[in-house]
């Protein structure tokens, strides 16, 4: 009888633990959904802050990311973004807004509004401002006729690699890869391999793993006033396949 009711006992008990496990898992979900609550009426508080021009830009920042990427509110974010850039000249809230123009959500899309909100952006100090404004300026022009509008994607062309020859500088690896791009391609009149080697190093050097294999390239082909080097070949290589198997493909990079 004894050994009969065992495996009914040890049931009892493991069917204990598993209902006091399960309490605690419940009671864990209970109160992250409390604090969900908490933070919730947090964010909703600042909100009124924000919208009215007087709260801390940063904050105000915090709050329009968290309607946009947690609530997925694009207007409502927008609206915080809007005041926080026309009001406090907060750069990043600039940056986020032209984004939400570029892509339409909560917003009309306007390709022209997205242009001028990333140029303020940038004027702010916004490095990926930079970026997205010299990427509009890389391919726009205007003009009445042909002529006026080769002129004006000539000087806009100008512009754009100004623009991005600064954020590069600054650290903005992107804008590096985008100068490096450009100077390499052959069917502009300008292509400049030992230039487009410059943009591409500083690049490389922060870890992006396309610059990286575009140099590899180059110095396995070599180029107009590129030799070839099979050791810079094999060396980039390396680089590459690191990143490509730390980041599973080409797009990521490491930054630190």
């Amino acid at each position: 009888a004894l050994s009969a009711a065992l495996p009914t006992a040890s049931l009892r008990m493991k069917s204990s633990k598993t209902e006091e496990k399960s309490s605690k898992v419940s009671g864990a979900i209970q109160q992250l959904n409390r604090v969900d609550d908490d933070y919730d009426t947090k964010m909703v508080g600042f909100e009124v802050g924000c919208q009215e021009g007087t709260g801390e830009p940063s904050a105000c920042h915090h709050v329009g990311e968290y309607f946009s990427v947690v609530k997925e509110d694009y207007e409502r974010s927008g609206k915080i973004y809007s005041v926080n850039c026309n009001t406090k000249n907060y750069g990043p809230s600039c940056f986020n807004l032209g984004r939400l123009y570029v892509a339409g959500k909560g917003v009309t899309q306007s390709d022209e509004i997205a242009e001028e909100l990333f140029g303020k952006s940038c004027d702010s100090g916004h490095l990926q401002g930079c970026y997205h404004k010299a990427i509009f300026l890389y391919s726009s022009s205007k003009g009445s006729s042909d002529e006026e509008r080769k002129a004006s994607a000539q000087a806009n062309r100008s512009k754009s690699l100004q623009l991005l020859d600064w954020a590069c500088k600054e650290g903005e690896v992107d804008s590096c890869y985008f100068a490096g791009s450009h100077y390499l391609n052959p069917n502009r009149p300008e292509r400049e391999p030992i230039k487009a080697i410059e943009y591409l190093a500083r690049a490389c050097k922060a870890n992006h793993a396309p610059s990286c294999y575009n140099l590899a390239v180059m110095y396995k082909k070599g180029d107009v006033g590129v030799e070839k080097n099979e050791k810079m070949f094999e060396e980039l290589k390396d680089v590459t396949n690191k990143l490509v198997a730390q980041y599973g493909g080409l797009g990521g990079r490491r930054t630190g």
